[in-house]
């Protein structure tokens, strides 16, 4: 485990999905209690919003199909 006390702006608000990359869980300690607030970031929530397009269908209403 890693503690940051004070990430100032960097924080969920500045992260990333880069390289299909996970963002981990955050965790708050108040009074020396720890609170799970975040959950990790799993592959399926990055890949959940992505749609797929059938580029099949696409190329048979145009004169010139695109190769694959």
């Amino acid at each position: 485990m890693l503690c940051f006390h004070n990430s100032g702006a960097y924080c969920f608000s500045m992260a990333s999905n880069y390289n299909s990359h996970c963002l981990p869980a955050e965790v708050m300690v108040h009074q020396g209690k720890d609170y799970l607030i975040r959950k990790k970031q799993t592959i399926q929530d990055i890949l959940g919003n992505q749609e797929i397009i059938d580029f099949s269908e696409v190329t048979k209403n145009t004169k010139e199909a695109i190769p694959a």
